[in-house]
């Protein structure tokens, strides 16, 4: 409230939680000890005026969650600091029911689009959308879209991949929607923190360089054992056994002893060796 710790001139360090939204007048005013702040909401608590931190030195350090820097320093009262770093590790969780393909950026404000890391999609989602997640939501490890329905049932070439751009892709985990039969070209290229990826049951095509450069893939999944490629020591066949459709990259061996007769394009795209 107003003038909630206004003149507390031994408090030395405030920590802001998540859910705080705004912070009224005079409310740390003349804390002249106040030589760190701590503020955890990715959206930058509202100053009811100019005098909240009213006799603070301005290059205080204050300390807001990662990839929130720029939107403290536009926001009003907040940017008049200085020393703003954004350094506070964030675990953020949401879930979206995205009503329409090529939509899905609507369901987000900007605070949330630069710190989720843990996204849950339903709904609908086509290239576009993919686009949106590789290019716009930078802090995202794990996603699950096991309940989306894809265009074509198809997760879209360069899904997470940017030629045109170096993405810093933090993605680890993704859940395929049960219905997806192909994962198009270059897909999860590049995509380097990948390492947990369970192929859907009903994948009948993996397209060219899908994981290259997934170096912490050692090895593939199944769901529910599927029907139309096999896992032996974590690399993909084709069911019958006579075809290497995709070596994991992220395996460690250098020495490899291949008695199947056909090696599919690509099977050892992104391979360390």
């Amino acid at each position: 409230g107003k003038g909630a710790f206004l003149s507390c001139d031994k408090l030395k360090s405030i920590e802001l939680p998540s859910t705080l939204e705004s912070i009224d007048s005079f409310a740390f005013s003349n804390c002249y000890s106040l030589s760190e702040i701590k503020s955890y909401n990715v959206n930058p608590p509202v100053l009811a005026d100019t005098v909240v931190f009213h006799g603070m030195s301005n290059d205080i350090p204050v300390h807001v969650p990662k990839g929130c820097k720029n939107l403290y320093k536009s926001a009003k009262g907040w940017n008049e600091f200085t020393n703003i770093i954004d350094d506070l590790p964030v675990k953020i969780i949401k879930t979206v029911d995205n009503k329409f393909a090529g939509k899905l950026s609507k369901n987000f404000t900007q605070g949330e689009k630069v710190t989720i890391t843990n996204l849950t999609v339903k709904g609908f989602l086509n290239a576009v959308d993919f686009a949106f997640l590789r290019d716009s939501m930078p802090q995202i490890t794990m996603l699950d879209i096991s309940e989306v329905k894809l265009s074509e049932n198809k997760i879209p070439d360069k899904a997470f991949y940017n030629e045109n751009k170096k993405s810093n892709i933090l993605l680890e985990k993704v859940l395929f929607p049960k219905l997806t039969v192909a994962i198009g070209d270059s897909a999860f290229k590049d995509c380097t923190h990948l390492s947990d990826v369970c192929l859907p049951a009903y994948l009948n095509n993996i397209g060219l360089c899908a994981f290259d450069g997934c170096i912490n893939i050692s090895e593939f999944k199944i769901k529910n054992g599927g029907s139309n490629y096999y896992i032996i020591d974590g690399n993909v066949y084709n069911t019958i056994l006579t075809s290497l459709v995709l070596y994991a990259p992220g395996k460690k061996d250098k020495i490899i002893e291949i008695d199947k007769p056909n090696i599919c394009s690509s099977a050892f795209c992104g391979c360390p060796f």
